[in-house]
This record gives C-alpha cells, structure tokens and sequence, in this order.
C-alpha cells in the first residue's frame, strides 16, 4: 500500500519531521511505500515538492482521508477548524539509534 506524508514541511529537525521519519521506516519495514508531500521537504525525503502547500494548513482536496497527527492540540484544531477527525500517534523515542540528521 502506497501511504502519503503530507504536511507544510519535512525537513530539518522539528518534531514534525522527526516523528514522521520513524513513523516511514516503521511502515516500510511492514511492505509499506511511503511518499511525501510537502510545500518543503529535505533531501532524504522521496521529493514531492508542491511550494503552494506552504500557503495553507490543510489542502481541500485531502479532505476526505485519513489523518494521523502527533499532537492532542493538532487533533484538536484540525476538528474545530476543519471538522476532520484525526487519531494521536505520540511520540516515541527510539534510544538504539541517535537523532536523525537534515
């Protein structure tokens, strides 16, 4: 299954980014082919690059899919705001390994 990162950015080391990178090897290790959308992304993401997706939160044509955040207040104003219903994946610290790098 093809499974889509979307968000305003994923590059560099915010919580965003660095949460959704374990997140991708996790599901590729399951068979899983993860790509990223992104108004900016890093150079180790699969380049999805669309520069206009800076300018908004929440594009209208991903309405109608499924949302995973890792905030409870993310999850929270993207209800108030938009009407979505997403799921909190918290954050996990994987201590085997160092901080990923840009």
């Amino acid at each position: 299954m093809n499974i889509g990162m979307v968000s305003t950015r994923f590059a560099g080391t915010d919580g965003v980014t660095l949460e959704a990178a374990k997140l991708a090897e996790v599901l590729k290790e399951a068979g899983h082919e993860v790509v990223w959308f992104a108004g900016e992304l890093g150079e180790r993401f699969q380049r999805t690059c669309v520069p206009e997706i800076l300018e908004t939160a929440f594009p209208p044509a991903l309405a109608g899919m499924q949302h995973v955040v890792i905030q409870s207040s993310a999850r929270d104003e993207l209800a108030r705001r938009r009407g979505v219903l997403a799921t909190v994946l918290p954050n996990v610290m994987d201590f085997e390994r160092g901080p990923a790098t840009a």
